[in-house]
């Protein structure tokens, strides 16, 4: 997506060298920088042998210290990450606006990156897009709709750049509901999908569902009148603290994808962020056929 434009302006209700970054008026992320000075990351026991000021990194939350120029070089030979002022601040808008990707991407937002597309210097290619996008939209494909959609991937860090495909997916869907929608497009794009997620050499890790969940959701939808997609208060909690315990087997840092059975993909999302575990979750259907998978772990019952 095309971002919008940064606006930068004093604020004299701050300390000095605090900041606030909103998106639509409201405050998303405060750090707080020392002009002059170079901030130093790095392990406990790097940061113990520097001179400097301990302070917490305001991207991350993770340990580190201001530290003078002149210790610069010593810091990074010591094993610390150094970063200036403005790398701080640029990194923290980034990741900011990574986190509000849905929030940002309004309709003006959508008419642009449409926009953009029918104007591409490969004459061509804004010509295919110029008759793709005027015989489908609003006729065929309802803006609202697009835009709903075009949210939901973002919100699960989806890339956009295919917005042709997507347009042609919520055509086929024939469903006038986002979510019902987005599963169409998302079954479509399983290819870059799936790539985003590999590593370089193409390998995708995955964590599956032990078939047995598949029994928990039948009886919670039995529980709750057979409301498809039904989630019980002791389903959620049974399966937030298997996703947690699994969480804590896999090795630092990993994160793989979860696979799930297409229709419930959706509902243990849900769960998995109510647990705080940010592992894309995929349907089955929506793995590229072609990849090359690592099992890491299952999620029992």
């Amino acid at each position: 997506m095309i971002l919008p434009e940064v606006r930068i302006t004093d604020a004299l209700s701050l300390d000095g060298g605090d900041y606030v970054i909103r998106i639509h008026g409201v405050v998303r992320a405060r750090g707080n920088l020392r002009p002059g000075q170079i901030l130093a990351l790095g392990d406990a026991e790097t940061l113990a042998a520097l001179t400097g000021d301990p302070t917490r990194e305001p991207v991350y939350d993770s340990p580190a210290c201001w530290i003078p120029p002149a210790d610069q070089d010593g810091a990074a030979i010591a094993g610390a990450t150094v970063v200036t002022p403005m790398e701080v601040l640029s990194t923290h808008l980034m990741e900011t606006v990574k986190a509000n990707l849905p929030a940002l991407f309004t309709l003006s937002a959508m008419q642009r990156l449409i926009q953009e597309l029918r104007g591409l210097s490969d004459e061509g290619r804004a010509q295919t897009y110029q008759r793709l996008f005027d015989s489908m939209i609003p006729d065929k494909v309802a803006p609202d709709l697009l835009l709903a959609v075009l949210r939901l991937l973002l919100a699960e860090r989806v890339s956009i750049r295919n917005l042709p495909l997507i347009v042609e997916a919520v055509y086929e869907s024939r469903s006038a509901e986002p979510e019902l929608a987005c599963d169409v497009v998302r079954r479509r794009l399983r290819g870059q999908i799936t790539e985003q997620l590999a590593d370089a050499e193409g390998r995708l890790d995955v964590i599956q569902l032990h078939p047995g969940w598949e029994a928990e959701f039948v009886r919670a939808e039995a529980e709750a009148g057979r409301q498809p997609g039904a989630l019980s208060q002791p389903l959620i909690q049974s399966m937030t603290a298997q996703l947690k315990r699994t969480a804590a087997t896999l090795a630092a840092g990993a994160q793989p994808a979860l696979i799930v059975p297409d229709h419930r993909r959706r509902a243990v999302r849900a769960m998995a962020a109510a647990a705080g575990i940010g592992w894309p979750v995929l349907g089955i259907d929506e793995v590229d056929p072609a990849a090359r998978m690592r099992l890491l772990g299952t999620v029992e019952t």
